[in-house]
């Protein structure tokens, strides 16, 4: 096991160590104010703190590189948005905040996702992103990158812009494209639902 080089403070007793197992060193009473797995998880277990090393460390399924931009979003020493890290490698991040139930860095993380999508010339991929997730806050907020055009060419189901066409080509891990991903899960959302049917009263 190979410890983590900036989150290895010797006061910090609680272990948690990556799938590719690297060790990190947390303060306990930070993971608890952070998320409600975390939280949960010392109450039910009544793990005192100062036996944490001889408990073990906890296991995550996420890489080093994704817990250790966790931690520092959780940090409040650490500005989220002057962290090393790109749109691809928040995604799973999101994910992450998503998993340990840790409700204020996953609206950072949300907000972060929006502004990196711009950066990264990649809309369409949050906005199928937030579908798969459900997220209809994300999804609400990726609208402010897509035109309104193109919005309506979702919501009809039949999106015909160029970006879009050229999405088709990029796979989700369903194995169907972007675009038949955002027709039928995102427009499942009730966020998209309600959208809907406020065309269609528009139309009768």
């Amino acid at each position: 096991m190979t410890p983590s080089i900036f989150h290895n403070n010797p006061d910090n007793k609680v272990l948690i160590r990556s799938n590719d197992g690297m060790i990190f060193r947390a303060d306990r009473g930070r993971l608890v104010r952070a998320s409600t797995f975390f939280s949960d998880m010392f109450e039910i277990c009544e793990r005192p703190t100062s036996t944490n090393d001889e408990a073990g460390p906890i296991d995550l399924e996420f890489s080093s590189d994704i817990i250790e931009v966790y931690l520092d979003i959780i940090s409040s020493s650490v500005s989220p948005h002057l962290l090393q890290v790109n749109y691809y490698e928040l995604k799973p991040v999101y994910e992450l905040c998503s998993f340990t139930m840790s409700t204020e860095a996953l609206s950072t993380v949300r907000d972060m996702l929006v502004v990196f999508a711009d950066e990264a010339g990649e809309p369409w991929d949050l906005l199928n992103f937030a579908s798969e997730h459900n997220d209809i806050s994300l999804a609400k907020s990726t609208f402010v990158l897509c035109g309104p055009n193109e919005v309506s060419d979702i919501l009809e189901g039949c999106p015909d812009e160029p970006s879009i066409k050229k999405a088709e080509t990029k796979n989700c891990s369903s194995g169907t494209s972007i675009s038949d991903h955002l027709g039928k899960s995102l427009y499942s959302m009730p966020f998209f639902s309600h959208q809907q049917s406020k065309q269609n009263e528009i139309r009768t």
